[in-house]
């Protein structure tokens, strides 16, 4: 008897060690490195995915090649669903000290992203020469972000140290969490608030980081109700049936002021309905299912709304706050 007990304490405490929360300490890019960004779509679902493939030699630095892959999930017809996957051309990053660098193929050279050691108030200039302001020739090529704050936030069951930039200039690279990288965009790329070419892309921009994992940490999502996103994109191929409903839902107005309304062509009930800003913070979340929703506390700005059905469906919509 006794020895049953002893059983059960132990068993007690390996489950209370594995569920405990603790500070993440573990490196940048270890093996298996994976990263998964959800992109800005009207209808369908587009994801890049990066992953670390080896140690190579670029520009005199021992980079990190990230090979690339395209994501895409779409319903043709609206009563089925299809899943496409396509390579892309690899990037190259480095670390040096806390600063991560991205290699420009354009100008053959590294360009600074972020620094994991960043202090309130620092200064960094960042910018991307593969992206192209359409709607205004002038726009510049780079531009110079400030740091906002430090902050700790909890990620499956760990810690990390954060980091929040300007959202106001003419590049943005998001929030940081130290060692992973940023929540928003895996490099700089043009604000979107700030070009209207951008405002209106589709597919083009990143949305957020939707999760993470390695060799170390496991699996990481970002944030909880991007989980059965993270495993619906990569486990897709086979996985899915024919006959699986594509729900496809609309918001109005777009742009809007001080309400929304949701409608689906099938009037169905959402299981719950999640409203997060460019930068991937939740700024609205209802259990219910409201049609009209009160945004008239929100900044202006652009919004996605996460749209889970009771099949376990998954929607993002864009819509724009004025």
């Amino acid at each position: 008897m006794k020895k049953i007990i002893l059983v059960f304490i132990l068993f007690a405490m390996v489950f209370q060690a594995k569920s405990q929360i603790v500070k993440d300490t573990m490196p940048w890019c270890p093996p298996g490195a994976s990263w998964l960004y959800t992109m800005i779509t009207a209808t369908e679902s587009y994801y890049r995915q990066y992953n670390y493939e080896k140690d190579t030699l670029i520009d005199g630095k021992l980079a990190k090649k990230l090979s690339v892959d395209f994501i895409r999930i779409f319903g043709p017809g609206g009563t089925e669903i299809g899943y496409s996957k396509s390579s892309m051309e690899s990037e190259f990053v480095f670390k040096s000290n806390d600063s991560i660098f991205w290699f420009d193929k354009i100008n053959k050279t590294f360009l600074f992203i972020y620094s994991f050691n960043a202090k309130p108030n620092d200064e960094f200039i960042i910018g991307n020469t593969w992206q192209i302001c359409s709607s205004d020739s002038t726009y510049p090529k780079v531009d110079t972000i400030n740091i906002t704050q430090l902050y700790q936030d909890t990620f499956s069951n760990l810690i990390f140290d954060c980091i929040s930039t300007s959202f106001n200039k003419k590049f943005y690279i998001g929030n940081i969490v130290k060692n992973i990288g940023s929540t928003t965009s895996p490099f700089p790329q043009i604000n979107p608030l700030k070009c209207v070419a951008f405002r209106t892309a589709g597919g083009q921009t990143y949305e957020s980081l939707v999760c993470y994992s390695d060799s170390l940490r496991g699996n990481i999502n970002f944030f909880n109700s991007y989980a059965a996103e993270c495993n619906f994109a990569k486990t897709f191929v086979k996985n899915i049936t024919q006959n699986k409903t594509w729900h496809q839902s609309k918001i109005y107005p777009n742009p809007a002021h001080n309400f929304i309304k949701i409608e689906n062509v099938e009037n169905t009930k959402y299981q719950s309905v999640s409203i997060y800003n460019y930068l991937g913070q939740l700024v609205i979340e209802l259990n219910d299912t409201k049609e009209i929703i009160d945004i008239s506390g929100l900044n202006n700005g652009i919004y996605f709304v996460k749209l889970l059905h009771k099949s376990g469906t998954i929607e993002t919509i864009k819509f724009l706050k004025n």
